[in-house]
């Protein structure tokens, strides 16, 4: 019907592979042009070989009825079915290997660290390119999944009709690319040894460069201070206590250097930032957490909720928010609960010691914590440390910061009543409950951490400024 229309009409065929995609789809691209112009160049192929799917799985939360319990007939060694890497069959069904790639459908059968496991959709949609975004609250569309085109495909349909239609010439495709050597799935790559990183400092000497550079700085920095003068001694005086961290015998003093940071930080480095640690433990922590189980450290913990490799300097500033999440997690219980619990934690030692019996049995725990209250956690500790907009120059209290939950108790109270609507229920405590599940609100590891912060933070509705050393030596010397 469009020939008797008068269109000129092309079909391509098309390989995700191609186009260094990690799943394996195929599509035929029928491409349709009404006029003199000539049609578009077809799309051209990378010559790159098929990438591996083993980044495109779950690494956790992967359902237990993902898994079958069937032993694999393994292959010899790997072999390649249809372009797929396949390490074995159960009941006549393939494995495939994580090191190959994906198939375009839903519950086919991978062999991974964890056991032979289905597909899952969000999988598939992940090597279809669907952004992080859209599969946050919930799994995306089996149908819609299994007919979706993938990213690659489109991005190279896109760099070849975009030019045509804005009517720019189509620049001249690149040359072939060497192709790279398949790695092999027996030998891993040999250890390598790199030398021992060091780093000596410049030349830190008065009226070197490197004095003469800070010290332009200062004078620059602190042309708007009305006491202009003074700033620039205090910051001599600085400079002296950052200078001599780098002597033989170490760092001795820590000092920022408030006038190399960009000016929008100045007042606040300059004075000091109270990081709203308003209450000063009277006894430290010290040994009183060793008996507590299942710690793991931030940067896994950080790198399981989001998924991925902290590859950013935003990624890693979540570090930060998660240091002092188990901060304010750890501060729920009082030093001294924990101090007067480590007589009986010791005879329940001794008691393991004298007849070799665990009584105190920590969960497995396969991976770090992930959950939703963890990443409401950051947003509540991030909220508490910006400091009060009402009152600049105050920390913001806890009463404020505290609003960050509930109002994410809102958002889940109004998703569980709509998502469950015949099984969500309030508690006496008004608690929204669906069946024996908890709003991440109403946790446990949220409930302690906000209880932890009330007590680091302190209640009161105008919180006082944490002082830095210069203020204390003024009024020392003002007062005496």
């Amino acid at each position: 019907q469009l020939g008797r229309w008068g269109y000129a009409g092309t079909t391509w065929w098309m390989s995700a592979t191609d186009y260094g995609a990690a799943l394996q789809q195929f599509r035929a691209v029928q491409c349709f042009t009404l006029g003199p112009h000539p049609p578009p160049p077809p799309p051209r192929a990378a010559a790159l070989h098929p990438r591996p799917m083993k980044n495109l799985l779950c690494p956790v939360n992967v359902p237990r009825q993902a898994y079958i319990p069937h032993e694999m007939g393994a292959l010899p060694e790997p072999k390649m079915e249809d372009g797929l890497l396949v390490e074995g069959h159960v009941d006549q069904q393939p494995v495939f290997s994580v090191q190959g790639t994906m198939p375009d459908k839903i519950g086919v059968l991978v062999n991974t660290n964890q056991g032979i496991q289905h597909t899952l959709s969000d999988e598939l949609a992940a090597a279809k390119g669907v952004p992080s975004p859209w599969m946050n609250t919930k799994q995306p569309p089996r149908q819609r999944t299994r007919r979706s085109t993938c990213l690659h495909i489109l991005a190279a349909l896109g760099a070849v009709l975009f030019p045509w239609l804005l009517g720019a010439p189509l620049s001249r495709p690149a040359g072939e690319v060497e192709p790279t050597p398949v790695p092999s799935h027996a030998k891993p790559p040999q250890a390598t040894v790199s030398e021992a990183w060091r780093w000596t400092p410049p030349n830190l000497a008065e009226g070197g460069p490197w004095w003469t550079e800070r010290v332009h700085n200062l004078r620059a920095a602190s042309a708007h201070f009305p006491d202009r003068e003074e700033v620039v001694a205090e910051g001599l005086r600085a400079l002296e206590r950052h200078r001599a961290n780098y002597g033989p015998d170490g760092p001795q003093w820590l000092q920022i250097l408030w006038w190399e940071f960009p000016p929008e930080h100045h007042e606040v480095l300059r004075k000091g930032c109270s990081m709203n640690f308003l209450t000063t433990p009277s006894v430290p922590w010290g040994d009183n957490c060793r008996f507590l189980p299942n710690f793991t450290c931030k940067l896994c913990t950080v790198r399981a909720n989001i998924g991925q490799e902290l590859a950013t300097d935003t990624d890693r500033g979540l570090l930060i928010l998660e240091r002092a999440r188990l901060i304010d997690q750890g501060n729920a219980w009082a030093p001294s609960t924990l101090k007067s619990y480590q007589t009986p934690m010791q005879i329940i030692r001794e008691f393991k010691a004298a007849h070799n019996i665990s009584v105190l049995r920590a969960s497995p725990l396969l991976h770090p914590p992930v959950c939703s209250a963890i990443p409401l956690m950051w947003a509540h500790e991030r909220h508490a440390a910006m400091g009060s907009k009402r009152h600049p120059g105050h920390g913001a209290s806890y009463n404020t910061a505290r609003a960050i939950r509930s109002a994410a108790s809102l958002f889940y109270q109004w998703d569980q009543l709509s998502s469950h609507p015949a099984t969500a229920f309030r508690d006496k405590s008004r608690r929204v409950r669906v069946q024996q599940e908890l709003s991440p609100t109403d946790t446990l590891l949220y409930t302690c951490t906000a209880q932890g912060m009330a007590r680091r933070m302190g209640t009161q509705s105008r919180p006082s400024i944490a002082l830095t050393a210069c203020w204390v030596r003024w009024m020392d010397d003002w007062y005496v």
